[in-house]
């Protein structure tokens, strides 16, 4: 959403995707990958100690998890495209000043795909790693058995990621509503309802 908001906000023909379209296709792309990391946790949950399936549903998992690094390294890429095309364009360089101030929220959106995408291939090699033992309902790993991995490469990123965009709440840096632009230009709107950016 943030992305969606800077490249609505800055100038929406710096992207290499319709900045209306990117909420909604890697949110729903999200969603997708949730729902298949739910399925194979909830397969493996009712596997009963049969290994066939266990093993069906740890691949489940895995394709769920391997997806989301793909698709957020996708949005990553296209997010980066923006913030090189649009830092260097020259219609943008009376407004210097405020392209500077908002480098603040960027080094906050920087920090949150290094964190998240360190997080999700920990994920992704906590299940990969996982191997089920014949006579035994209940999966065995490295990172399933010892607690401080939890901590350290899912927990950490998560509180670190929300910590960031509080110091650094998108709306400090960008209008509340969508619609304004850099420059005082107003966009034009293809939706009455949008979500607000005032900090809380």
């Amino acid at each position: 959403m943030i992305i969606g908001r800077l490249m609505a906000y800055v100038g929406a023909e710096y992207g290499l995707i319709n900045h209306n379209k990117i909420t909604k296709i890697f949110v729903g792309a999200d969603v997708l990958e949730i729902m298949t990391q739910a399925a194979g946790a909830a397969m493996l949950a009712a596997a009963n100690g049969n290994i066939g399936q266990m093993k069906k549903a740890k691949n489940l998992l895995l394709a769920g998890l391997s997806l989301q690094v793909v698709t957020f390294g996708i949005f990553t890429f296209i997010a980066i495209a923006f913030d090189w095309r649009s830092s260097r364009a020259e219609a943008l360089k009376p407004y210097q000043t405020e392209m500077k101030r908002m480098r603040k929220l960027w080094y906050a959106f920087y920090a949150n795909a290094i964190l998240i995408t360190g997080r999700s291939i920990y994920r992704t090699a906590e299940f990969g790693q996982v191997s089920f033992e014949s006579g035994h309902a209940t999966p065995n790993g490295y990172a399933l058995t010892h607690e401080w991995l939890l901590y350290i490469f899912d927990s950490l990123p998560i509180f670190l990621s929300v910590f960031a965009l509080n110091i650094y709440h998108p709306g400090a840096f960008l209008p509340i509503r969508k619609g304004p632009m850099i420059g005082g230009k107003q966009e034009a709107s293809e939706s009455k309802s949008e979500t607000s950016l005032q900090p809380v």
